[in-house]
């Protein structure tokens, strides 16, 4: 089998000819590989390419099967909304403003970029909420078909045979709220305490939004898998009722959507969230991703599998500190066949870090993990 057929058929809850190997490669892995400085990868007006290309060069790079997760461009209208402007505040530290322009009036966002992460929000827009709020909903709810997926096309046709392109429809409703509201996490949290009603037709809104956004990319792109990324809406952060009312709604939208097309539906939840997975399977999602275990995460692969492993393909199990960047070759090896033969029987089951690579893990340690899986995977 190609490095695609092989993870697709394991993101489709089938038995590939060996089990894939696909760890997660976000910024800093991927950069180092290019040997270029940081602010050429990435979405500052410096960067020479975009963090996706990078990825697939990672991928090849070690020999594994790519997993390449891209979301739809911003429409014009929403281009021609912004002020950004980055400029070095010091050779490790690239500052974006952004200022957003509507009807409404403007709002103002702060972005930091380092060689660990690319434009991550300081200052967040929305500080008042019941002024800005309006004007992010402004700016934020476009014609879903007026996006640009022609990005994701572009990342479908590089990805080829290396491995499985997946299209970004976006976030859960609270990691949309923390993304934008200057207090985060623990703001939203009080946000929707207080004021339920007023949100309750915003999440009405982000729903009706994100299915359009899903349908588009069905429908002008190729790939076989969509993805909702989870962001803080984990149990490190919120309640299995906040989970309920808030974010699950959106998921069982997706579910539809997905299953009517018979598209792969992978939902990225890091940290704790087993309590969850029964009604995140029962959503529609049928791909997961990356179960980490205790103490960053409450998973185990072994119970996941017996319990969901009929409904539920799964993609993680390598802890990303130890052994992948503390340990060495025997310690990574002894934890892949761990994992294999924990989550690998019959098939789905993808052999991955849990949640992204570490910027020092050495290099011969990822090689370790691929050939490792290599070596025990073989069905």
């Amino acid at each position: 089998m190609t490095p695609k057929e092989r993870i697709t058929a394991a993101f489709r809850n089938r038995q590939p000819d060996m089990v894939p190997v696909s760890p997660e490669l976000w910024d800093v892995i991927p950069i180092r590989v290019s040997g270029r400085p940081f602010w050429e990868v990435g979405g500052t007006s410096f960067s020479k390419m975009p963090l996706w290309k990078a990825q697939l060069e990672a991928y090849k790079y070690f020999s594994c099967e790519a997993w390449i997760p891209v979301e739809p461009g911003p429409s014009g209208r929403q281009i021609n909304m912004i002020e950004s402007n980055s400029f070095f505040e010091n050779p490790e530290l690239i500052i974006t403003k952004v200022k957003y322009k509507t009807s409404k009036g403007f709002m103002h966002e702060t972005k930091h970029s380092v060689f660990d992460y690319d434009l991550w929000s300081f200052e967040k827009p929305v500080k008042n909420l019941f002024e800005d709020l309006p004007k992010l909903e402004e700016y934020f709810f476009d014609e879903p078909s007026e996006l640009d997926y022609g990005i994701i096309q572009e990342a479908y046709d590089n990805t080829g045979q290396h491995g499985i392109c997946e299209g970004i429809i976006g976030n859960t409703f609270f990691e949309f709220l923390t993304m934008f509201r200057e207090g985060g996490a623990v703001q939203a949290i009080l946000d929707l305490k207080d004021n339920e009603d007023f949100f309750i037709p915003v999440q009405k809104r982000y729903i009706q939004y994100l299915c359009g956004v899903a349908e588009e990319i069905i429908s002008k792109t190729n790939v076989d898998s969509v993805f909702i990324n989870c962001g803080t809406s984990s149990l490190d952060t919120i309640s299995p009722a906040l989970f309920k009312k808030w974010d699950l709604p959106l998921l069982q939208a997706i579910g539809k959507i997905a299953s009517k097309h018979n598209k792969i539906f992978h939902y990225h939840l890091h940290g704790k969230g087993m309590a969850l997975l029964e009604d995140i399977v029962n959503s529609g999602v049928n791909m997961i991703c990356p179960l980490e275990s205790s103490p960053r995460g409450d998973f185990d692969l072994e119970q996941v599998k017996n319990k969901f492993g009929t409904r539920l393909a799964l993609k993680g199990g390598i802890d990303p500190f130890f052994p992948l960047c503390e340990g060495n070759a025997e310690d990574i090896e002894n934890a892949v066949k761990q994992c294999i033969k924990a989550a690998g029987k019959g098939g789905g089951f993808t052999l991955a870090s849990g949640d992204g690579v570490l910027k020092d893990t050495p290099f011969e340690n990822i090689f370790a993990m691929v050939q490792a899986g290599r070596k025990y995977g073989k069905y």
